[in-house]
């Protein structure tokens, strides 16, 4: 994408603090999720745990590194 001025970062967090599995009751009736809903519940409720970041501190922390000059590979 250099070719085209574009910079490519990839941002993969690990556990981010939120309230998105706060009403978590099952997953919807579609078929293509059923088998991972074991997966997804577990997902869910790992993201609140002690080694959880806050979104608010990921986000202040992501937008300092990718305005960088240089940011990291």
């Amino acid at each position: 994408m250099r070719h085209f001025r574009i910079d490519v970062i990839n941002v993969v967090p690990e556990a981010i603090t939120s309230n998105i599995g706060s009403n978590y009751n099952r997953m919807p009736e579609w078929k293509l999720y059923k088998p991972f809903e074991e997966l997804i519940k577990e997902r869910i409720d790992s993201m609140n745990t002690l080694k959880s970041i806050p979104a608010e501190v990921f986000t202040k922390d992501t937008v300092a590194m990718v305005i960088k000059n240089n940011p990291p590979a």
